[in-house]
């Protein structure tokens, strides 16, 4: 039964990217988006053609920032960071492709917003400042393949989920003691399997948000530390419960 409601979804995402996204992202694209404008050039991950960076943009921009520290994880062109910063946040973004972190940069200037937003080249946490963050945003790749290129950045994530594996165990050590996690990921990944990496010492995951696309459902996951009361050691919520509530 997966199989066959796979089928129609790899069909239409094969006819959109040969159609609409592939003349799109082999070339430098402008767009204005939320009132931003945004400059994509090749390599980086395009926030008008994929549903996941729209919906974190989204939520980000009803989230109270206002003086708040957020770290924007694979910020891409910098939506996210953009949504943030105006909101009166002070963002850090962060992105392993060097192409991505000069694209921020340049649409923080063209925003009026550098002054709000940190750019660095990062490997997820490996050049992030020691200090502690409000929020953490991460739209990770969702795909399990071995990146080669910049822009497989974007997609693949190793081998088992690796990239997300070591971004949620990493996180705890920069994230505020109220602080919150959120992650955008999506029913074609092994949510599992994701979710299962959250220990059970480090933060409790939940599902903040889950919207329908075509044949696909996205959904906004947090990571928060747990309250004082629980004793070190107890389990965190099963993952079959956490995405599954009907199941």
């Amino acid at each position: 039964m997966h199989r066959l409601r796979e089928l129609p979804r790899r069909a239409l995402s094969l006819l959109a990217y040969q159609f609409y996204a592939k003349p799109r992202i082999t070339r430098t694209d402008s767009v204005k988006m939320r009132g931003f404008d945004i400059s994509v050039p090749p390599t980086v991950f395009h926030p008008a053609l994929y549903f996941s960076t729209r919906l974190l943009a989204s939520h980000a921009g009803r989230l109270d920032l206002a003086s708040r520290r957020l770290l924007d994880m694979g910020c891409g062109s910098g939506l996210v960071s953009l949504v943030a910063a105006s909101q009166g946040a002070r963002v850090t973004a962060a992105d392993i492709n060097p192409v991505a972190v000069a694209a921020t940069a340049r649409n923080a200037r063209v925003n009026s917003l550098a002054d709000r937003i940190d750019v660095l080249e990062s490997d997820l946490y490996e050049s992030i400042p020691c200090e502690k963050f409000d929020y953490i945003l991460f739209n990770p790749p969702f795909y399990t393949g071995i990146p080669v290129r910049n822009e497989d950045y974007a997609w693949q994530c190793g081998p088992g989920y690796e990239t997300i594996r070591r971004f949620i165990r990493s996180t705890p050590q920069y994230l505020a003691p109220a602080g919150r996690l959120l992650m955008v990921l999506s029913t074609v990944m092994d949510l599992d399997a994701i979710v299962s990496f959250f220990g059970p010492d480090g933060l409790q995951p939940g599902v903040e948000k889950k919207e329908r696309m075509f044949f696909e459902d996205f959904l906004i996951l947090s990571g928060t530390f747990p309250p004082a009361s629980r004793t070190p050691g107890h389990a965190a919520p099963r993952s079959e419960n956490l995405l599954h509530p009907g199941a």
